[in-house]
């Protein structure tokens, strides 16, 4: 991670054991006006739109969107974009409704740990607290001519009331402090002319905004050093645009300034020359696709505009996860880190949709994404840019070196390869995993992530090599797995080509793997891809293994398409492998697993060949 990381690491611990940490954010500060209600709707920053009267959409008064509405009004949430959770209509904010824990909020954030036994995963307890939900609660009052504004500002002051000042669970990530304070002021915009907000709520909501945003800006390198990734691109873009939105704040003017220099530093640095993204992930990164949405349409409405590398990662972005996207639903392969995260949903697609979130994108940046369905999200930011450049991904060979991503789309086919170098931290140990898609429905497949915060074999098990599409040495993962996200001893390609014949797409890639185990160890794999037919030839070659291991190459399939795909492996002498077949896992949406059925090949020697194929 570099000295820069290990410095501040050790600074930091001491700072939060010796309290020093803890006294640069005072807990339950004294109320301060900054700014009267009437003084902030006449400043002159452009939000994306003025007020609830002032949406140009169609209105479209759904069922789902009324069923939704009815369950968060009845204290039902889809937390994590995945399981419909009862919270209660007095929800209490700071109690884990997956493990039950009740966090104390009399205690300071520095005293609160991430990562607890007892207290489970800390991101149910955040859900709510980000408070996205209120998009759905906005489109309703917009579709269904509902006025809900007393609901927004009671849940609002809720959790106002409930989490004091740089206190309990709810101040512990800056992220999420920054989420809440993006999603907080797209209500504040939607019902900025309603009777519901008085000067008494707007006074307590301007207070913890800029509470906030004084965390936020004073933990910064945390993000910046101790984590850089979408957290760090979150919170630099928040400080940007808490400046233009609430420049009446003590330090707005220095959150502004800074907010935007940072955020150009990040996009610059974590989105790769290619549009690859540094974390590996496809959901990580339509994070960041959403964040460059609203700071691209942000910063032009005000008159403003980002340096030049922003938008050329921006529109390299959206090339890069469309290449990725398989064209019958929009989904893309469940690659790296999937927490569940969907920071502004305004429409009804499915969590794994990625098509409105890149038509936003496209809009913002002059592109039409040319997809069938077209979706409300580019409305609400109110993007009109006539004349968009249409761009779709053709058909054949995609490679993106950087990243180390491969991909071949046809017509009913999408192959998707990763052979990637880590200068940058890698979360799972799935170099060289191969995914593919038929018709719209995925065959050989991601397992995802399921949960950050559970037992070891499960968090070893997702984030390992075992539960992807490619080889282990006797049961032992690519990489040796360190606390949570660590992984030491990385992965490295040493070279990689994706080319094509007059009949066929070829793949061959080779990187440095198991090197704890052996330094020399090698691991080649060639794919052969039969052009408009759904069969391909997979050879691995594990160079330099230790005497006694064996060389174990691993197929993931759901269950239910089992009986589709034909596999037959052969060894270094042409000898027939029989698979074993185990219970492996799948989680599409974060919190649920289900079984699937995993192919193991085990072979003595140092080659497996194996040929896969679909029936059509």
């Amino acid at each position: 991670m570099g000295w820069r990381y290990i410095g501040f690491r050790v600074q930091n611990e001491i700072m939060k054991r010796t309290g020093l940490l803890k006294n640069k954010f005072p807990a339950s500060p004294a109320y301060h006006q900054y700014v009267t209600l009437d003084q902030w709707k006449r400043q002159p920053a452009a939000f994306f739109f003025t007020g609830r009267s002032a949406i140009q959409l169609p209105r479209n008064p759904a069922g789902v969107l009324k069923e939704t509405f009815n369950d968060i009004n009845n204290g039902r949430l889809l937390l994590l974009n995945s399981v419909l959770t009862d919270l209660g209509k007095d929800y209490d904010w700071v109690t884990n409704p997956d493990s039950g824990f009740h966090y104390d909020t009399g205690r300071h954030w520095t005293q609160i740990p991430d990562y607890s036994k007892e207290a489970g995963d800390i991101k149910y307890v955040w859900e709510k607290s980000r408070f996205s939900y209120l998009y759905d609660i906005v489109r309703y009052d917009y579709h269904h001519s509902q006025d809900c504004a007393t609901l927004v500002f009671h849940d609002i002051l809720s959790w106002i009331n409930g989490n004091p000042v740089n206190c309990g669970p709810n101040y512990r990530c800056s992220q999420e402090m920054s989420l809440r304070v993006l999603n907080w002021t797209f209500a504040l915009y939607y019902y900025r002319d309603s009777p519901a907000l008085t000067e008494e709520i707007f006074n307590q909501v301007q207070h913890t905004i800029y509470w906030h945003m004084h965390h936020v800006y004073n933990n910064i390198d945390f993000s910046r050093i101790a984590v850089r990734n979408n957290h760090a691109i979150t919170e630099t873009l928040t400080l940007y645009l808490a400046g233009i939105f609430y420049p009446a704040m003590p330090g707005a003017d220095v959150w502004k300034k800074k907010g935007k220099t940072w955020f150009e530093e990040e996009i610059a640095y974590q989105v790769y020359e290619d549009g690859t993204f540094l974390q590996f992930s496809m959901n990580y990164h339509r994070i960041v696709a959403q964040l460059l949405t609203w700071g691209i349409a942000l910063a032009e409405k005000n008159g403003e505009r980002f340096s030049d590398v922003v938008y050329d990662r921006a529109r390299k972005t959206f090339q890069f996860l469309r290449t990725c996207m398989v064209e019958e639903n929009g989904w893309l392969p469940n690659y790296g880190a999937n927490d569940g995260a969907l920071f502004f949903k305004l429409s009804d697609t499915h969590y794994r949709d990625y098509r409105p979130q890149l038509q936003a994108l496209g809009s913002v940046l002059g592109i039409d994404a040319g997809f069938e369905a077209v979706t409300e999200d580019d409305k609400w930011y109110g993007i009109s840019k006539p004349g968009n450049e249409p761009w779709q991904p053709h058909n054949g060979v995609h490679s993106f070196d950087t990243g180390g991503f491969y991909i071949i789309r046809e017509a009913h086919t999408l192959t998707f390869l990763r052979c990637g170098n880590h200068k940058d931290r890698p979360q799972q140990a799935d170099n060289l995993h191969l995914d593919i898609w038929y018709k719209g429905e995925n065959i050989l497949l991601d397992a995802g992530s399921y949960k950050y915060n559970t037992d070891a074999a499960t968090i070893r098990y997702f984030s390992g090599t075992q539960s992807h599409n490619t080889v282990m040495v006797s049961g032992h993962d690519q990489m040796l797995k360190g606390g949570h996200f660590i992984w030491f001893f990385w992965t490295q390609r040493k070279e990689a080509t994706l080319t094509e014949d007059a009949g066929s797409y070829v793949f061959n890639g080779t990187i440095h793997a198991f090197t704890y185990l052996n330094n020399g160890i090698l691991h080649t794999r060639t794919m052969i891809k039969k052009k408009d037919r759904p069969e391909w030839t997979i050879r691995d070659e594990i160079a330099h293994i230790p005497r006694g291991m064996t060389l174990q190459q691993l197929w993931h399939m759901p269950r239910l398409l089992k009986s589709k795909v034909a596999l037959s492996s052969k060894d270094t002498a042409g000898a027939k492998l029989l698979p074993t077949i185990e219970d492996g896992w799948y989680s599409s949406l974060y919190g649920q697993k289900e079984r699937t059925e995993t192919l193991r090949y085990t072979s003595d020697g140092p080659v497996i060949e194996t040929r896969i194929a679909v029936a059509e």
